[in-house]
């Protein structure tokens, strides 16, 4: 059977109980990059909503994950965030 999208093949290889190389190997590399990277960004969005309603449940892991890849904010725009906030 061929599948079409990422999605359908990620749905057949999920069917399994679980996603062994002979399962997922008709990924392609590209597909497997794509799935990574939607992972990533909706965990950061998990992460982001924890920190703001649940900061206590966070792991240890995902305070590390965060705290690296906050910057820091220029002088521009903390102004900029500033001036927005006293508009309000």
């Amino acid at each position: 059977m061929k599948h079409k999208t990422i999605a359908e093949k990620f749905v057949a290889a999920e069917k399994a109980d679980r996603l062994d190389w002979e399962r997922v190997k008709f990924f392609s590399w590209n597909d497997l990059c794509n799935m990574r990277s939607q992972i990533v960004k909706q965990q950061a969005k998990i992460d982001a909503l924890m920190l703001e309603y649940c900061p206590d449940e966070l792991t240890s892991e995902q305070r590390e994950n965060w705290a690296r890849h906050q910057v820091p904010v220029s002088k521009a725009e903390q102004n900029e965030l500033e001036e927005s906030l006293e508009q309000k």
